[in-house]
């Protein structure tokens, strides 16, 4: 027989995320439970009924969180729960009234149905500290669902939907009042979406948005989420808009292949969607076709057509009855890419692009990424251009290593190491001349960046173990400090220990205000409830207090960007269409510009303060054409034409002026598409200067500039200037033809990789140049220029 006792629940009071491996605090996370918890009356059927007491653990209605420890900030918030308490039996025999009462005094049912969600969460400055933010929740629930009765007593099990109904936010403003914003939703029996009203600050009325959806459901089917229409209007749901004014966009959706909308679909794959694109005021509402897809039995896309109709094709091998091996695409142009799917992991290893240019990528048995050969290096005979390997472990830090290809065939290895939490801690690298480069990022106790060392030296080759260095040895380091809420209220940069400057950031409800060096503008950026910026202030002394000169943004009501305000009265005026694009700009200096655009949103003519208009023309590809005089059939300004040489890939573009051409082209791409030649055609107009040029060009295992060859021209003869580096790919020479052609003879690095010194001319005649560097900032302090013949100092 059971026997009647106490029932008790073990609940969390303290979790802490413990990195074990490379000496980082542990990401500590308290809990704290407010008041009595609630027991629910048991409504388990096969328990027999004189069995059955208030064993039901459903929690406590206020817990507050706190992230962090001290002495550093700790993060609080409370939340508010329902418990699903209202309606459960009372000892008496009667049933509990319960509702949730929230922070300022609003109630709702507890229902069952409720339990477990949100209903309020507060958020405060600090632990202790002032309650800033509130998000309050409104929970829906649907019309009766379904119900079955139960045995022993028990009332009928029903069924019913529940959703979101209604998340209001409040953030404390400077004037100690609340700035609130909603957004409210409407559902359906089924609790599917139907309207959503994004109200915006709820002191205005010209932010307010809705969503309105309409749907054709295939109950038959179960499908009953697809959309057949989604309008958004700038009114909030509650007002009928006016059409076209209020209209902010409309959108048809099409399902499996029908052509009528309103088709309930049969499968769920939208093959077309239609997008209002203008409506005027005295006008019939245009609609074009922005997108339509053709799928195969499997669901998988085969045919898409864009805006214009241009199709790309995809066909997959095999077609049917077994897994992909093969994915082929043609786009518009007829140009066609293949990848390679390994058909067991679902993974590319390899693709084959329009120019039969070929990457081959290999994994590890985990489907980790662990060699890459781009194209020009063959799978079958030569080393990768990349390898990638992996090192995971419990009692040491967690590491990525690259290993780059050389121009010598050797590779260079850099590392990222990652502590327990998978957080990036360090990154190590080769220095020029030996030894490593190596950074570092710290976390504190909320798991927030708090230290972040630049590049500094040690003297051993890099590795995956993880390095320690204290902070007087370290020459660049920005240490981050946090508020309660995990906003950055400082960025001090060290040197070797030492602050050098920081800059402050302060939070007052709209704004953040931001103190900088001195020497920097003192800012304040005022936001509204939208988190856009509408106020921007500089302050006119070193801190952000006092006189100030503001620049504001002015949004319309559909939320695009209309007008920018300058601190002396300067207006930036922008007007848009219904697709929002910027039609019409008016500037201060430049004046009224007008544009429009084809239905793929492409820039067609742009018409500026003197009347003059350019037309801009695409191909099938989306690429630009030609820039005209008036009209796209107007009198050429530029032109460009692609494909010729390599498919995808510009062959030449021309400027047209006086009725004169003068065009650039491409002679030819290497394998990683680097042009290898570049041909310049002078028009006759020029007279001693007219003719072709043609300059060639070759590259490096990596990509970089071999060598540059220049013809002869002007009675000079015909030069090829080369490149050289050292075994890190630093440039350190530029030759040239004969004696005369040392360009650059030497240059020297540091450790950081930057020039010390460059040494120009030849042998005897040499100039130097010497680099000097800010150790914080890794920027340029000092240039002295020498020369070898006296006097030697030439500029300092």
């Amino acid at each position: 027989v059971p026997k009647l006792d106490w029932f008790h629940k073990y609940v969390a009071t303290r979790v802490n995320e413990q990195d074990r491996v490379s000496g980082q605090p542990a990401k500590t996370t308290s809990y704290e439970y407010v008041g009595a918890p609630a027991w629910a009356y048991d409504d388990n059927e096969l328990a027999r009924p004189e069995y059955r007491s208030w064993g039901q653990f459903r929690g406590y209605a206020r817990v507050k969180t706190r992230l962090g420890t001290s002495p550093g900030p700790v993060s609080l918030t409370e939340s508010l729960f329902f418990r699903g308490m209202d309606g459960d039996r009372l000892a008496s025999g009667g049933a509990r009234d319960v509702s949730v009462v929230d922070s300022e005094g609003g109630s709702v049912e507890d229902l069952d149905e409720y339990a477990g969600m949100n209903r309020e969460t507060l958020t405060y400055t600090v632990d202790g500290g002032q309650m800033v933010a509130a998000s309050l929740s409104t929970p829906w629930r649907s019309p009766l669902g379904g119900s079955r009765a139960r045995i022993g007593g028990l009332p009928p099990l029903t069924v019913y939907g529940v959703q979101q109904a209604r998340l209001a936010t409040r953030t404390l403003m400077p004037d100690s009042t609340w700035r609130r914003t909603a957004v409210e939703k409407a559902f359906d029996s089924r609790g599917t979406p139907t309207q959503s009203s994004e109200l915006g600050d709820l002191a205005k009325s010209d932010d307010d948005r809705c969503s309105r959806l309409e749907y054709t459901p295939n109950a038959t089917a179960h499908i009953i989420t697809q959309p057949k229409r989604i309008e958004v209007v700038a009114k909030p749901c509650s007002v009928t808009p006016a059409r076209p004014a209020d209209v902010v966009s409309d959108t048809r959706l099409f399902y499996d292949g029908s052509t009528t909308h309103g088709t309930a679909p049969t499968a769920g794959n939208v093959t077309r969607v239609d997008e209002l694109m203008e409506w005027p005021a005295q006008g019939s509402a245009r609609f074009t076709t922005a997108a339509r897809v053709v799928f195969d039995s499997y669901g998988r896309p085969i045919e898409n057509y864009d805006v214009f109709g241009k199709k790309t094709t995809t066909a997959y091998t095999p077609a049917a009855n077994g897994l992909v091996t093969q994915i082929v695409t043609t786009n518009p142009l007829a140009h066609v890419s293949t990848t390679i799917v390994d058909p067991g992991r679902g993974l590319e290893t390899a693709t084959v692009d329009a120019n039969s240019r070929r990457t081959d990528v290999g994994y590890d048995p985990l489907g980790r990424l662990v060699k890459v050969w781009l194209a020009g290096r063959d799978k079958a005979t030569q080393t990768p251009s990349a390898e990638f390997a992996y090192l995971v472990s419990t009692t040491a830090p967690n590491a990525v290593t690259t290993k780059t290809l050389s121009d010598d065939g050797t590779y260079r290895s850099t590392f990222e190491i990652y502590d327990g939490l998978a957080r990036l801690r360090q990154t190590q690298m080769p220095s020029a001349g030996g030894g490593r480069l190596l950074t570092d990022v710290q976390y504190d106790a909320r798991g927030l960046p708090w230290k972040a060392n630049g590049s500094y030296f040690n003297d051993q080759v890099p590795s995956t173990g993880l390095f320690t260095v204290g902070d007087n040895l370290v020459p660049s380091q920005t240490v981050t400090t946090y508020d309660g809420m995990a906003r950055p209220t400082a960025e001090i940069v060290n040197s070797y220990g030492v602050e050098k400057w920081r800059s402050s950031m302060a939070y007052s409800g709209d704004a953040v205000s931001v103190d900088p060096p001195t020497g920097g503008t003192a800012t304040a950026a005022v936001s509204d409830a939208l988190g856009r910026m509408v106020e921007l202030r500089q302050y006119r002394g070193g801190a952000p207090t006092g006189a100030f000169d503001a620049t504001r943004y002015t949004y319309d009501r559909f939320g695009r960007l209309s007008v920018v305000t300058d601190p002396a009265g300067n207006r930036w005026e922008y007007g848009h269409d219904l697709q929002g694009r910027v039609v019409r700009t008016v500037d201060p200096d430049s004046g009224v510009t007008t544009m429009t655009y084809d239905d793929g949103d492409r820039p067609v003519t742009t018409t500026d303060a003197r009347n003059v208009t350019l037309a801009t023309t695409y191909d099938d590809l989306g690429r630009v054409t030609s820039l005209r005089d008036g009209s796209v059939t107007g009198t050429v300004r530029s032109s460009w034409v692609y494909d010729t040489v390599a498919k995808g890939m510009a062959t030449s573009s021309t400027r047209v002026q006086g009725g004169n051409s003068y065009t650039v082209g491409v002679v030819g791409y290497d394998p990683m598409y680097r042009p290898t030649g570049t041909r310049w055609t002078v028009p006759a107009s020029e007279g001693a200067l007219a003719g072709t040029y043609t300059l060639g060009a070759s590259y490096t295992t990596t990509g970089q500039p071999r060598t540059t060859t220049y013809p002869a021209a002007g009675g000079l003869p015909a030069e090829t200037v080369t490149y050289g580096y050292d075994g890190l790919g630093l440039p350190v020479s530029v030759r040239g033809l004969g004696a005369s052609g040392e360009f650059l003879q030497n240059t020297l690095y540091s450790k950081y990789g930057q020039p010390l010194r460059h040494t120009f001319g030849g042998p005897g005649k040499e100039i130097y140049r010497s680099y000097f560097y800010d150790e914080a900032t890794r920027r340029v302090s000092r240039v002295v220029t020498d020369k070898a013949l006296a006097p030697t100092r030439v500029e300092d």
